[in-house]
């Protein structure tokens, strides 16, 4: 018969549970940094109706994303949060509940697309517009969810420059592709309309730069890649600044991390 091997390569530090045992895993932040944070729950929706979601977190607000179907279906900010409370009912477990402020103005980019079900376009249902339920796997994994909310939430104000950007990608090959990058609390979410195609973490980032000569043009370095990436926006000056301030402000994040691990 066959047994396990000796050896097993993984690209996602968080994939080693499967082979060590909770609690095991001792790795520095460095490393752990890597991979981008998000939280895989389950929302229930006004009708009772559970559904997998991934909830993923802005500088100023908090995403509903369906991971198998790699799409961002919705956004909601921060300001319009009112309460937050965590319930353990013997019915769902260990649920988050979150309500909104009564309008769905707040509601942003995502809030004005509609969701194509049965060839009809339809809006939510509006009682999932004033409350959200998220059922979590754990305690500790509720701890975790609203201990970012609160801390991500403490730095919202702070934020002066725009996170989200119409782009065109232009890849090797000089294929133009219309895109929106959006900047989360720790990565770059290349979106194709609300489908997201690629989610690269800050700490993977080497640098941004400007184009000498074109204004509307900026270049991005992947650290897992041997050539520049060019990106046009009409905003190049403001998406240079956002995501060069954003990438400095993890990396900074991490060395703290990393210095108090050694003390």
């Amino acid at each position: 018969g066959g047994h396990a091997p000796d050896v097993v390569e993984l690209h996602n530090w968080t994939e080693l549970a499967r082979y060590v045992a909770a609690g095991g895993v001792d790795l520095p932040a460095a490393s752990r940094d890597f991979t981008a944070k998000a939280y895989r729950v389950l929302k229930v929706n006004a009708k009772g109706k559970a559904q997998q979601r991934v909830i993923k977190f802005t500088p100023t607000s908090l995403l509903n994303v369906d991971a198998r179907a790699s799409a961002v279906l919705g956004e909601r900010r921060f300001s319009d949060i009112v309460s937050v409370a965590m319930v353990n009912s013997d019915a769902l477990g260990y649920e988050l509940r979150l309500r909104f402020r009564e309008d769905d103005g707040g509601m942003d980019w995502y809030g004005s697309m509609r969701r194509r079900r049965r060839n009809v376009f339809a809006r939510p249902d509006k009682a999932d517009l004033r409350a959200r339920v998220y059922v979590c796997a754990s305690a500790a994994q509720r701890d975790d969810i609203v201990a970012d909310l609160y801390a991500i939430c403490a730095r919202a104000e702070q934020v002066r420059l725009p996170l989200q950007y119409d782009v065109v990608k232009v890849n090797a090959a000089g294929k133009r592709q219309e895109r929106v990058f959006k900047l989360t609390a720790d990565s770059l979410l290349n979106l194709d309309g609300a489908r997201l195609r690629t989610e690269t973490p800050f700490a993977g980032i080497r640098y941004v730069r400007r184009d000498a000569h074109d204004a509307s043009a900026c270049w991005l370095r992947f650290r897992n890649e041997s050539a520049d990436r060019k990106v046009v926006c009409a905003q190049a000056d403001l998406l240079y600044a956002a995501l060069s301030d954003a990438v400095a402000a993890y990396a900074h994040d991490v060395r703290t991390r990393v210095d108090a691990e050694a003390d």
